[in-house]
């Protein structure tokens, strides 16, 4: 244009920031982060994206349950508010953006130092925070009487001191270390095991080993011209080592590695009680289920240890109200939809057939909850029958029923023993098999254990409500101040966690902090605009397209359970929704006369008397359908897709009279219709069933 050359950029080039490998390394690096595991790739992450989904069961296919969300760094606003942050101690780390005083400073009146005052040198030396700031890391080295923090700073990562100065505790900010502490991915990762899980068996995808947790942090944060040439940049961009201390291999192992002495796991006190008398106890890698836990990572066995070897049972563990319900509810729970399906069907007492339990279901409108009491109450009887029968006729415990003999043991309580035994009795279809008589109680009592377990901890939130709101939110000054406390008193696990608060949808960088091991250059994220680079702007769905046929396969490497792939589908179809949604709005207020203003959107109180019009809810439901048809996996779209696929297979079933099969055909009813016309031999294989054949078919 105007006689001046035109450069040509690519749309999915990395001149357009479209290749998240952009200058990677495959060949040194490659193996190495292909090699890490789940839980590997979440001690390195700087936000803890949640992915929610189930499996359906008939058809084995994944959905979402919940849509994907975020978690960024804390930067502990509670903390902040109370000043808890200020009672920092000798030998903390901090950042602070005043740096070492000059000569011609006052230490009480020094101001923030910009970046756009920096030198050439300090920009290379410091990061800059989001504020435009540079950053001095700097460690406490003593707390004066007036609470004022003598700092000595320096230059990382070198670890090169270059001043020391002081500094009002307010001009601090406490700094992290990275790799995160498994106690701060409590909440984040929780691995839940059977009680039959042996001890000493490695848990396979869930490792944790520190040397190579050490040399892929070692390679994010290595300093070199990635970006542009004669520019020092870490690897991944997200990842500069001036913003927080990286941990070497030995200090992750004394720090979160578990401790090993004499053949047995100690604690992180008596490693330490070891080290001071001169005797030293073995850091090892996380492979077990022990480990894990010795190490601090939330795991929980359900039903927990036997109580002795011939205990196979174990404790009896008590089946409260609220999880039985959202055990029967929840159709994701084998065994719970298929105890749930059984009590629906059964009838009140006057329409009864034969065979069924008179006093189970009382009326049509009985809920779970009436089902759980009247279990609580069938266990009260036979605890109280089976006592009295060892009572009075003098049996023993053999020739008690088993139901019986274990609600005498339970004390009539309802534990999942005793309702797996009376779902066996039962005979509930699809619970207990029918082609076997045998039935595994302690293995089924185990299932039953785990769904019980995870509707009590997945699915304790979720409601069948068709709108949300928002849950209040109370203040609780004792548990906020508990959970202050517990965090100062330990302060070797670091400043700051991982915050309760999401990071904003639309924040930048929002998958490759999330995904480093897939980002690993902390490029070329779905969010990024034309301040990151991109030139040219790219739809949502053509970019997660082209992370999924990208040449080095990242993004659908199974090693870490597709957690990319769900988190960039799921936000593409957030997108779709939103835009889609204003479509739908605009085009049913324009068939019924209505007009939109601004950015106005439909209350309830307009919702509810359209509700009242018949042709307005015909016009309403009509649009839902149309629109919702065009937003992938609403149920809409999935109706369509079906009937497209139904026409495919009876369109490419078809044999044309004309064509006959290379067997013969007895029917010769078609052949009047053809007159003189010839019948010539179905050479394409016309006339069978299509799957998987007619997609490498190259004739049809």
């Amino acid at each position: 244009n105007g006689g001046h050359e035109a450069s040509v950029v690519p749309r999915f080039s990395h001149m357009n920031n479209m290749d998240p490998c952009w200058k990677f390394p495959h060949e040194e690096l490659g193996d190495l982060f292909r090699q890490c595991t789940l839980t590997e790739s979440m001690l390195l992450a700087r936000h803890h994206i949640q992915v929610s989904y189930v499996t359906i069961q008939r058809t084995r296919l994944h959905k979402f349950r919940k849509n994907v969300i975020a978690f960024p760094q804390d930067k502990v606003p509670f903390f902040a508010r109370l000043g808890a942050l200020r009672q920092y101690r000798a030998g903390d780390r901090v950042n602070s953006t005043r740096g070492p005083r000059r000569p011609d400073e006052d230490e009480n009146t020094r101001e923030s130092r910009s970046a756009l005052a920096a030198t050439k040198e300090e920009l290379e030396r410091y990061s800059v925070n989001a504020a435009g700031k540079l950053v001095f890391p700097a460690t406490v080295l003593r707390v004066e009487a007036d609470g004022r923090l003598v700092l000595q700073y320096f230059v990382e990562p070198q670890g090169i001191p270059c001043g020391e100065g002081v500094e009002l505790p307010e001009w601090v900010t406490p700094r992290v270390q990275m790799p995160w502490h498994p106690c701060h991915l409590s909440e984040a990762l929780i691995v839940m095991l059977r009680r039959n899980v042996g001890h000493g068996k490695i848990l396979e995808g869930l490792e944790v080993r520190w040397g190579l947790v050490a040399r892929v942090l070692q390679a994010l944060t290595k300093l070199g011209p990635w970006l542009r040439e004669g520019l020092l940049s870490p690897m991944n961009k997200h990842y500069d080592p001036r913003d927080f201390d990286v941990l070497s291999e030995d200090d992750m192992r004394w720090k979160y590695a578990p401790k090993v002495w004499r053949g047995e796991l100690i604690s992180q006190e008596h490693a330490d009680e070891l080290r001071e008398r001169g005797d030293s106890a073995e850091a090892v890698d996380v492979r077990t289920a022990a480990e894990m836990q010795a190490s601090g990572f939330n795991v929980r066995v359900v039903g927990g240890e036997p109580t002795d070897e011939n205990d196979t049972n174990g404790s009896a563990v008590p089946v409260e109200e609220g999880p039985f319900c959202k055990w029967l509810e929840v159709r994701e729970l084998r065994l719970g939809q298929q105890v749930g399906a059984w009590w629906a069907a059964q009838a009140p007492p006057v329409q009864q057939a034969t065979g069924q339990d008179m006093d189970m279901r009382q009326d049509f409108d009985d809920t779970t909850c009436d089902f759980h009491s009247r279990l609580v109450s069938i266990m009260q009887e036979e605890a109280k029958s089976a006592r009295e029968k060892l009572k009075q006729l003098g049996a023993t415990a053999a020739a008690i029923l088993p139901l019986s003999a274990r609600a005498l043991q339970d004390e009539g309580r309802l534990t999942v023993q005793t309702l797996v035994l009376w779902c066996a009795t039962h005979k509930i279809k699809g619970f207990i098999s029918d082609s076997s008589d045998d039935v595994d109680v302690d293995q089924l009592a185990e299932e039953v254990e785990l769904e019980l377990c995870i509707a009590t901890e997945h699915f304790a939130s979720s409601t069948s409500r068709g709108c949300m709101e928002a849950a209040t939110v109370e203040d609780d000054p004792e548990g906020q101040a508990l959970k202050l406390a517990q965090n100062l008193a330990a302060p070797q696990y670091g400043w700051p966690r991982i915050s309760e608060e999401p990071a904003p949808f639309r924040e930048p960088g929002r998958f490759a902090k999330a995904f480093p091991l897939s980002f690993p250059m902390g490029i070329a994220d779905m969010l990024d605009g034309l301040a990151a680079g991109r030139v040219l702007p790219v739809p949502e769905g053509e970019y997660v397209q082209h992370l999924l046929r990208h040449a080095f396969g990242f993004f659908v490497e199974g090693l870490r359970g597709h957690r990319e792939v769900w988190a960039l589908v799921n936000t593409l179809l957030l997108l779709e929704c939103k835009g889609k949604g204003h479509a739908v709005q605009q085009n049913v207020m324009r068939r019924i006369g209505g007009r939109l203003s601004g950015h106005r959107i439909t209350t309830k109180a307009q919702l509810q008397e359209m509700i009242h019009d018949e042709e307005q809810v015909r016009t309403l439901v009509h649009q839902l359908m149309t629109v919702g048809r065009d937003v992938r996996s609403t149920p809409m779209s999935w109706a369509y897709e079906g009937q497209k696929l139904k026409c495919a297979v009876k369109h490419l079933a078809w044999r044309p009279p004309w064509l006959y099969a290379e067997g013969g055909d007895d029917d010769k009813a078609h052949d009047a219709l053809l007159g003189l016309n010839q019948v010539r031999q179905d050479r394409l294989g016309r006339g069978r069933i299509p799957m998987h054949w007619f997609t490498q078919n190259c004739a049809y």
